[in-house]
């Protein structure tokens, strides 16, 4: 029966309120050092007052999503209401079977660290209880005030009922109570696994992760790289009462999850534990202390639930953080369109939210969805359409704009370049004197299995630590004049010091488009023999399938002949949307692409000491559109009009999408010159080379696709 209260001013939001599990949970280190945590990595070195924080969007994601199921459940019909209480009060029954029948069958590590006085409770209080008898208990307990907390009774749904014997909507209250909790848990610790820098650094670590895993080299600072990273090798296990949970396989891809699930159950295992422990020593009325024990038993397994999307129910109620549209990419748009300086207009997501709805799906059309894989969903009204498109348009453009400028992408790289050094010359070092800073080896120890071990050195995984890491790197690089230490050297200072000389050679759409003209023009192309071999190909294509009836559409479709007449038929249209990528499909093979001209090139100029270092970026997120992909019912947008509701159709969206795309570059080329004068000849030169050189593959690939065609001259 805490009544302190505790709050946060935002900047978008306004006065958050904290329960009294979260003011617990956000002080635990896992939490505490997103403070020190960018949300956009390094945009800021080119957007300034892009500074925002994980710590602040994870505060308004909660915010956000606490709104968005208290609105929904609010605007629901009667139906859904009824269905979601149902579903319910069966994972209440299965927990509560779990604790007051086979408690000594629980491993959960947050019951395990109390399991002597949690063994006393039950045999002094709970020898014969009963679900009907815990109802009272809670009704009770409600009554007694036990559940007054300023942060959720702003979201809660169901109004308490002051009546002494058992009601169901008590029970309501009650069971609502523990899902907002849990949903605000996962939505406050949606980010909280992101590594300094976020996903610059987890590629990093993934990459270094790799090359060593299978490696035979075991010196002692690569066996203990291998030995922190083999929890999250594969997969995290969480064991809490219901079961042993592990991430879904589509989440367990990235680092930054396995990570954060492994940290959320570390920070439970630091609260929850010391939470029920004083309220069991407390001298609060017994109801108090038997509804508080089940409430905060049901809010672990309710948040592990969601965070593995346990089943359709769980995975329903996780879209609210982790959907097309929810309250993560609420949250993050309208705060990094304000804090980049950047005016899209006002984002209406209060109005959004408000008009949210929950939905029991039953039916897909025509057809009856069976029952255990019928999900709720989070409905928009049809009128607001216009408002859903133009927030997925912004979520776009910024990406397009703000994180996908060539300067965003030149620090970016730099960064992973000067990590991935620092981390493999520590690697290859059997001393630390012998590395530039072995104080790198933070970057994997901080996650080690001791669980006392990274509560201390978590704190200092952020990106403060990481800047300073660097600084003591680039002063103990003085002196090295080595070709890798000139190319560390450079990369620190473009990053730490704006030295700005890693030259760009593609910043813009004009720049694609002239250095596509200029490859089109020495491949030298006889426009009248290519009208020809198109119109060929295209009788021929015909006849195959005229008298091939097992020939497939998607077989012809996969054929290097097809993608190579595609892009030389469009040629134009090439040069006009500066599509290199579109020209790479004339060439590429499994030895041969783009990317890879342009890195043999390059690397030649370094090795003639031309150039001092380079790096390429093929920028393979520009086609990530934010856009549903349909891959089951969860994924998707849905409308309702009046009692009907329907999936959103986002091919006009998607049109908008793909003409701001093609103004994003499909390769980034930065190159670091060995010496500063006549830079500017410098670039026009590498150009023309590598021009001439994806000029002749091609010529080359076409020969060998279409020999005899005689389509260049």
């Amino acid at each position: 029966m805490d009544k302190k209260l505790r709050q946060v001013t935002d900047s978008i939001h306004g006065t958050i309120y904290l329960s009294s599990l979260e003011s617990e949970l956000i002080s635990t280190p896992y939490f505490y050092r997103l403070h020190d945590i960018y949300q956009s990595s390094t945009v800021y070195m080119t957007y300034p007052s892009n500074r925002t924080k994980r710590y602040e969007h994870s505060l308004g994601t909660m915010e956000l999503a606490s709104t968005m199921l208290y609105t929904s459940v609010l605007n629901a019909s009667p139906e859904t209401k009824i269905k979601l209480f149902e579903k319910l009060e069966a994972y209440f029954s299965q927990i509560f079977d779990s604790v007051f029948h086979h408690f000594g069958n629980i491993s959960a590590p947050y019951y395990i660290v109390n399991k002597e006085i949690l063994e006393k409770f039950l045999d002094n209080y709970c020898k014969n209880v009963t679900e009907e008898s815990v109802n009272i208990n809670i009704t009770n307990a409600i009554n007694n005030g036990c559940f007054d907390d300023s942060a959720l009774d702003y979201f809660q749904y169901y109004p308490m009922q002051n009546d002494i014997e058992y009601n169901q909507n008590n029970k309501n209250f009650f069971l609502y109570r523990c899902l907002l909790q849990s949903v605000r848990i996962i939505a406050l610790f949606h980010d909280v696994g992101h590594p300094p820098y976020s996903h610059i650094i987890e590629d990093v670590l993934n990459d270094i992760y790799k090359e060593h895993s299978s490696s035979r080299k075991n010196n002692k600072n690569v066996k203990k790289l291998k030995e922190c990273f083999w929890n999250y090798s594969k997969n995290v296990n969480v064991n809490t009462i219901i079961s042993k949970n592990s991430l879904p396989k589509d989440m367990r891809a990235a680092l930054h999850e396995r990570v954060g699930l492994s940290f959320l159950e570390s920070a439970i295992n630091d609260t929850v534990p010391v939470l029920m422990r004083n309220i069991l020593d407390s001298n609060l009325p017994i109801d108090c202390k038997i509804a508080s024990f089940i409430y905060n038993t049901l809010v672990v397994e309710f948040s592990i639930s969601m965070l593995v999307e346990k089943d359709i129910f769980f995975k329903s109620f996780h879209k609210i953080v982790d959907g097309v549209l929810d309250a993560d990419r609420l949250d993050y748009i309208t705060r990094d369109s304000l804090n980049s300086g950047v005016d899209w207009g006002k984002i209406p997501y209060k109005r959004l939210i408000n008009s949210a709805k929950l939905v029991y799906l039953c039916n897909d059309g025509e057809e009856n969805i069976p029952i255990r894989k019928r999900p709720f969903v989070i409905s928009f009204p049809q009128k607001e359409i216009d408002d859903i498109e133009d927030l997925l348009l912004t979520r776009y453009k910024i990406f397009a704009r703000i994180n996908f400028h060539h300067r965003c992408m030149k620090t970016a790289s730099a960064l992973k370049a000067s990590v991935k050094m620092l981390a493999e010359d520590y690697l290859s070092s059997s001393k630390d004197e012998d590395c530039i800073n072995p104080n790198i080896n933070l970057l994997w120890t901080s996650l080690g299995t001791d669980a006392g071990d990274r509560k201390k050195r978590v704190i200092l995984w952020n990106d403060s630590w990481l800047i300073s890491t660097l600084h003591q790197s680039l002063i103990n690089l003085s002196g090295k004049e080595n070709q890798e230490a000139l190319a560390l050297k450079e990369n620190l200072e473009e990053i730490l010091l704006n030295k700005k000389r890693h030259y760009s050679l593609l910043k813009r759409k004009v720049d694609n488009q002239k250095f596509i003209k200029k490859i089109i023009n020495y491949i030298k192309l006889n426009e009248d023999n290519l009208s020809k071999l198109i119109e060929r190909e295209k009788q021929k294509s015909n006849s195959n399938f005229d008298n091939n009836d097992d020939l497939k559409l998607e077989d012809y479709l996969s054929l290097p002949q097809f993608d190579a007449l595609d892009s030389l038929n469009r040629i134009d249209e090439l040069i006009a949307d500066g599509d290199l990528e579109c020209l790479n499909s004339i060439i590429t093979t499994e030895n041969c692409d783009i990317e890879k001209i342009v890195e043999i090139n390059l690397q030649q100029l370094k090795d003639q000491d031309i150039l001092l270092d380079f790096s390429i970026i093929t920028n393979k997120d520009k086609y990530k559109d934010g856009l549903p992909k349909h891959k089951d019912k969860l994924d998707e947008i849905y409308l309702y009009d009046g009692g009907e509701t329907f999936v959103f159709n986002e091919i006009s969206l998607k049109q908008q999408i793909d003409a701001i795309r093609k103004n994003v570059p499909w390769l980034y080329i930065y190159i670091v010159p060995k010496h500063i004068e006549n830079n500017k000849d410098l670039i026009e030169d590498v150009l023309d080379t590598l021009a001439i050189k994806i000029a002749e593959s091609v010529r080359g690939r076409l020969e060998e696709l279409f020999p005899n065609s005689q389509i260049c001259t």
